[in-house]
């Protein structure tokens, strides 16, 4: 799993126990500016970071050493791997303002809202 990947990973985490970054930065002590990093894809998460928000995203912490690659063997409730037309998607949309993702984000939407 690269840096990407495991970004989405960790949101889809977070957001399944509805945290905000904010949030999980203040249960975990990690600033919420690391975790938007990691989020993002910009950077790999140390394995101190990792076992400090584990608990927190109700995983265990050898899974997420797992994900980011610190570890081997198989990980528990793994995503599917990210198609490479969306990481393509995520990949130009990190260049945009946040003006310009609020219109991709409602273009997108409209046009899911049709099929």
């Amino acid at each position: 799993m690269d840096k990407v990947e495991f970004g989405l990973f960790l949101a889809r985490l977070r957001e399944s126990q509805s945290l905000s970054q904010r949030k999980l930065a203040e249960l975990s002590g990690v600033s919420s500016a690391t975790i938007s990093r990691i989020e993002s894809g910009l950077i790999t998460p140390n394995p101190e970071t990792l076992v400090a928000i584990a608990p927190h995203l109700n995983i265990p912490v050898e899974d997420l050493l797992k994900a980011a690659g610190y570890m081997t063997g198989q990980i528990e409730n793994m995503p599917p791997p990210v198609e490479p037309e969306l990481r393509k998607l995520i990949e130009n949309a990190r260049r945009l303002s946040p003006k310009q993702l609020d219109a991709l984000n409602r273009l997108i939407e409209s046009i899911s809202s049709k099929e």
